[in-house]
């Protein structure tokens, strides 16, 4: 299952980096991160982050037992 990836690796989701319409990968509002880089998504269709220190067991309820990114 595989969705769009709309959060940037600064944490940040997309529609804080700037112009991101005209400039897809635009610098974010919010912090000092210069461009829009989507973050890496697991085969069960959630970040990394969703995933406990990044490669363990998924805190979305999906009972994915590790991260398994997309290629």
């Amino acid at each position: 299952m595989y969705r769009a990836v709309h959060v940037c690796t600064c944490s940040h989701h997309k529609r804080f980096h700037f112009c991101t319409k005209s400039n897809p990968a635009g610098p974010c509002q919010l912090c000092g991160c210069r461009t829009f880089t989507p973050e890496a998504v697991c085969k069960c269709g959630h970040g990394k982050k969703a995933h406990k220190d990044g490669t363990g067991r998924c805190h979305e309820g999906d009972g994915c037992p590790q991260f398994r990114p997309i290629a």
